[in-house]
């Protein structure tokens, strides 16, 4: 599969994919901020975390959403791995 996804993303994309997909776990879902995806990945700007995720969704790789999300009693943007009908 990794020869697949080098195909469709650049490396930057697939360490943003691979990133959020560990902190989705079995859940499926996650809600870092573009911020803590930045420092995390020690990428250089907030432009390449937006770029990445915009890339992402566009492909089918991620769905994105923005909702409360109650334990932290803010509004964030959401990411799920979609399903496999997706």
């Amino acid at each position: 599969m990794s020869g697949f996804l080098y195909h469709v993303l650049n490396p930057r994309q697939v360490s943003v994919y691979l990133y959020l997909t560990m902190l989705a776990g079995e859940s499926g879902i996650c809600h870092p901020t573009a911020k803590q995806i930045r420092t995390d990945l020690r990428l250089a700007s907030l432009s390449i975390v937006f770029g990445a995720i915009t890339v992402l969704v566009r492909n089918g790789f991620l769905l994105r959403e923005r909702r409360q999300v109650l334990e932290l009693n803010s509004r964030r943007n959401v990411y799920q791995r979609p399903s496999c009908e997706f």
